[in-house]
């Protein structure tokens, strides 16, 4: 039963009461207290007020002291602390209503005030927040044009105004500060500095940059004579083609970029007016057809290697190579029974690639010993550049190039001969013989050639042309 209830200053309820026991014997005291948490403070913050735009005031000095007021009070047993915050932070804290505490050197931008009270029993009350704007000079980039696009090696225009933080102009030119940076990828590259000046103009070096992922960014700082700074920036892209690498009279064939090499047809976009290189080698020998190609011409009629400034459209260029691989089908071959070259056994049209060992040419009615054999015909070289001539054979050879007599070995040999030096126009015709004997054992004869640019090899019957045609294989 419930014998007495008193109240406490702190709120708190207190019953005293006195328990009946289930069986004879004593009673039992019994209290409880019910409790809240109490009373909270009230708080808010008084000045400045909520959205008041505030300015230095102090020349030559960029900052302000904003001093923040804060009321505060508590209905039941007082306050023990009152906190102000900027945003989430406490910057300064008094104990008294009201009390005031300054915030020290805010620049130019907008702040959040609040302020915290806490009573003696623990419990706390944050006020609602008091928005702050600090004025300073305003910025603004007037050329170029959001939007706008540049290019390389040419010049394009910058300009710019600012007003004070009243709104009047801020006309000084000495208030304007440009930044010009080359913004690539992830990273940028200042590229100038203009102090002083409320326009004037830059150019992107045509050699600055040749991957296609920049652009150029424009910061302007004014300052005020409060020193007070704002600043603004614009960022202008590039125009950007696409350009692209074909070659001609196939598809396929090797390109270069800059010091890259690639496959035509070859698509890149490039920034108008940079400086590229592009390229393609004197000769090449394409894998899927085996030909060997020269060099010829650039459409835009540049050197096989050159520069290009990079236009503000999509352009093809076109290297045009000569297929250097001829239409040939072997020399004329004449066989003879003899070591004299008389008498013909037979006639056919073939390479210079003969290996009969001990046995019979299979043409005609020949010895296995003491035969020879005549191929006569046109030589094509594939390129114009300096060509040795190399026979291996078991005999003796005799090998005219161009009318002119370059190896003469006509004694039994197995050794390899070479030839002098000679100097061929690629595409052209000249005249070839090659004269062979075999007087005893194994019997072979191969015609190679080897240039600065082709690897010794055996001359391929496509670069070789009858100077009679024979119909009919030998018998």
């Amino acid at each position: 039963a419930i014998t007495d209830l008193e109240t406490h200053p702190n709120g708190s309820i207190y019953i005293l009461g006195r328990s009946t026991p289930e069986r004879k014997g004593s009673a039992v005291g019994l209290m409880y207290r019910i409790f809240t948490s109490g009373p909270v403070p009230k708080v808010a913050v008084t000045s400045p007020s909520n959205g008041a735009r505030l300015t230095t005031g102090q020349p030559g000095v960029g900052t302000v002291d904003v001093p923040v007021t804060i009321t505060a009070s508590d209905s039941n047993g007082g306050l023990s602390l009152v906190e102000v915050l900027l945003g989430n932070n406490v910057v300064g804290s008094c104990t008294g209503s009201p009390c005031t505490v300054v915030v020290p050197g805010l620049g130019r931008g907008t702040y959040t005030f609040r302020a915290r009270a806490v009573n003696v029993l623990g419990n706390s009350k944050t006020s609602e927040a008091v928005t702050v704007t600090v004025d300073g000079p305003d910025a603004i980039i007037t050329t170029p044009s959001v939007g706008s696009n540049f290019r390389a090696g040419t010049a394009f225009a910058f300009s710019g105004q600012a007003t004070n933080a009243d709104g009047s102009p801020l006309s000084s030119a000495n208030a304007f500060m440009w930044l010009i940076y080359l913004n690539h990828g992830t990273h940028r590259h200042l590229e100038g500095i203009y102090a002083g000046v409320t326009s004037g103009t830059f150019t992107l070096s045509s050699n600055a940059e040749t991957d296609p992922d920049i652009s150029v960014g424009i910061e302007l700082t004014v300052t005020d004579a409060f020193g007070v700074s704002a600043t603004t920036s614009r960022t202008v892209t590039p125009i950007k083609p696409t350009l692209t690498l074909a070659t001609t009279p196939v598809a396929g064939l090797e390109v270069k970029v800059d010091s890259a090499f690639w496959v035509s047809p070859y698509g890149f976009e490039s920034v108008a007016g940079v400086t590229r290189t592009i390229g393609a080698p004197l000769k090449q020998n394409l894998a899927s057809n085996g030909h060997w190609y020269a060099f010829q011409s650039w459409s835009d009629g540049g050197a096989y290697q050159h520069t290009i400034t990079t236009p503000v459209t999509d352009t093809t260029y076109t290297a045009v190579f000569r297929d250097a691989t001829g239409t040939g089908t072997g020399l004329y071959g004449e066989y003879f029974p003899n070591t004299s070259l008389t008498g013909l056994a037979c006639e056919t049209n073939e390479g210079i690639n003969q290996d009969w060992g001990t046995g019979t040419p299979p043409c005609g009615a020949l010895p296995a010993d003491g035969f020879s054999v005549r191929w006569s015909g046109k030589l094509q070289p594939y390129f114009t550049e300096d060509h040795t001539f190399y026979v291996e054979a078991d005999g003796g050879v005799r090998l005219w190039v161009n009318n002119v007599l370059i190896i003469d070995s006509w004694a039994e040999s197995s050794a390899e001969r070479t030839s002098s030096i000679l100097s061929l126009n690629g595409g052209s015709l000249y005249n070839i013989k090659l004269e062979y004997q075999d007087t005893t054992g194994v019997a072979r004869a191969r015609l190679y050639w080897a240039t600065s640019g082709v690897l010794k090899e055996i001359i391929p019957t496509s670069q070789l042309q009858p100077s009679k045609v024979i119909t009919s294989p030998p018998p």
